[in-house]
């Protein structure tokens, strides 16, 4: 089961933080072009690449660590309560939701410009819920897989 835990955090992780990544360039780009800033379609997949490869050594970080507490809570909570896999994808939002709003009262830093609006931020708790929600499938999946 530990296997399991490992793999499927690791691609939620992955497909949290590259959806979030994509998402928060996405919106800077849109706020840009809110101003008057032309910007065309080299610049918008380069800005995603450069964000992916920037962003991950420290978004990438306190996502992982956020999501690896967030799905040992809820997986803990899921035996306990016996509730449904949901309780992944809440948790994979959750994560992404505490970690913004800890993150400014304790460092006084906002992790990522697109988070500073409610869109913004409401789309890296959305990466979350994708997330959870592989986290989910790769968990059940390989539970039924055991148990033949």
């Amino acid at each position: 089961m530990k296997k399991i835990f490992i793999l499927a955090w690791f691609f939620a992780f992955t497909v949290t933080f590259v959806l979030g990544s994509v998402l928060h360039s996405q919106f800077v780009l849109a706020d840009l072009v809110a101003i008057g800033v032309s910007i065309p379609q080299s610049v918008r997949v380069s800005a995603v690449i450069d964000d992916l490869i920037g962003l991950l050594p420290g978004y990438g970080a306190v996502i992982a660590l956020g999501l690896l507490l967030a799905f040992l809570l809820s997986g803990w909570l899921q035996q306990k309560l016996q509730t449904g896999s949901w309780l992944h994808v809440l948790s994979g939002f959750s994560a992404m939701l505490a970690i913004h709003a800890l993150m400014y009262p304790l460092m006084e830093i906002t992790l990522i410009a697109s988070v500073r609006s409610f869109y913004g931020l409401l789309a890296q708790c959305i990466a979350g819920a994708v997330g959870g929600a592989l986290f989910a499938v790769i968990v059940v999946r390989g539970r039924s897989k055991e148990k033949w």
